[in-house]
């Protein structure tokens, strides 16, 4: 029934298409998929109700970058959204907003990150600008550099922790100590 209705996709497509997440998190080859069957429908002259619908959902999809369970790889990598890695990846890592290594995950990096989430192995040194966090599965081997750290009862940290200021307070602390220095 649904076939007859598709006039841009094939329903393979379609089925692939529908069942994904638009925030969702995915290895290369799916994301390459997924935004080509995007591009597919927002360039068709004709789509069904269905293919719109679809399309309304996607447009704006903001897919996250999957390190597969059974790759090795390594170099730069430089990401904006969400990263998560559930293989293993040496080398640099900058720039998500989340990075979450997995319970399978293995990370030998030097990391600058917005959040980190470790529940895996990650051994370098972390600069998370809003917040670490190190859970009970986790392991972290190397100095951390952040706001906010939260390590859950069983996770390893060896290295230091140099706790930061938020930028967001930073700039109310600022704007406080102006005030006060004006105000004398």
């Amino acid at each position: 029934m649904v076939e007859k209705k598709l006039k841009a996709l094939s329903l393979k497509e379609y089925r692939f298409l529908e069942d994904k997440d638009p925030k969702g998190i995915y290895d290369r080859d799916t994301r390459e998929n997924l935004y080509w069957l995007i591009e597919k429908l927002g360039n068709a002259k004709n789509h069904s109700s269905l293919e719109s619908k679809l399309y309304k959902k996607f447009r704006n999809a903001d897919f996250g970058f999957l390190i597969a369970r059974d790759s090795v790889s390594n170099g730069t990598l430089n990401f904006e959204g969400i990263v998560q890695v559930d293989g293993r990846y040496s080398g640099e890592v900058t720039g998500p907003q989340t990075l979450i290594v997995s319970e399978t995950g293995v990370l030998i990096a030097k990391i600058t990150v917005a959040h980190l989430v470790c529940k895996g192995i990650v051994r370098g040194n972390v600069v998370a600008t809003n917040k670490a966090e190190i859970h009970a599965s986790g392991s972290v081997i190397g100095d951390i550099k952040t706001p906010a750290l939260c390590i859950e009862e069983g996770a390893r940290f060896r290295g230091k922790c140099h706790m930061t200021m938020n930028p967001a307070k930073s700039a109310l602390t600022e704007k406080k100590k102006r005030k006060f220095f004006l105000a004398v």
